[in-house]
C-alpha cells in the first residue's frame, strides 16, 4: 500500500493519515468538551473544570476509536467494511484530542464567546467536512459505492 497522508479518493479513506472523517473526529472532540463543560462547569457548578473537561474527551475519544474499529467494525458500520489504518486512528485520536483542547481554550474566556466561537467552528468544520466528502466521492475508485449517502 502506497503511504498517504491525505486522503481525496474512496480508495484512501481509512488509510490515509487524514481523510473525511477525521474533521468528524475534531467536532467530535470539541462537541464532547463542551457538553462535559456545560454540565460540570455551569450545571455543577465545578470550579476550574477546564482541565477535566479535556482529561475526559480525550478519554473518550481513545474509548470511541476503539469501538469504532472492532465493535461497529464488526457490526458492519465502517466504511465499506474495513478497519482504520494504525495511521488513521493515531490522527483520528489526536484530532478528538485537538477538538477538545480548542475548546477548553475557548471556554476559559467565558460562556458568550464560547457561544461564539462554537457557532463559528462548528459551522467552518461542517462546511469543511461536507467539502472534503463530496470531493472524495467525486474520485470514486473501488470503494465508496454503498457509503455515498452516510
Amino acid at each position: 500500500m502506497k503511504f498517504k497522508i491525505f486522503g481525496f479518493t474512496t480508495d484512501d479513506v481509512t488509510f490515509s493519515f487524514i481523510d473525511f472523517y477525521t474533521v468528524g473526529h475534531f467536532i467530535f472532540g470539541f462537541i464532547t468538551c463542551l457538553i462535559l463543560y456545560l454540565i460540570i462547569g455551569l450545571l455543577f457548578n465545578y470550579p476550574d473544570p477546564y482541565g477535566l473537561c479535556i482529561t475526559i474527551s480525550i478519554n473518550v475519544g481513545l474509548f470511541w476509536e476503539f469501538l469504532e474499529n472492532f465493535y461497529l467494525h464488526k457490526k458492519g458500520f465502517k466504511f465499506d467494511d474495513r478497519r482504520d489504518s494504525f495511521a488513521n486512528s493515531l490522527t483520528d485520536v489526536l484530532f478528538v484530542n485537538i477538538g477538545a483542547i480548542v475548546c477548553g481554550i475557548i471556554s476559559i474566556s467565558g460562556i458568550i464567546t464560547l457561544f461564539m466561537w462554537t457557532v463559528l467552528i462548528l459551522a467552518f468544520t461542517t462546511a469543511l467536512y461536507e467539502i472534503l466528502r463530496r470531493v472524495t466521492f467525486s474520485k470514486r475508485n473501488n470503494y465508496g459505492k454503498n457509503m455515498e449517502k452516510v
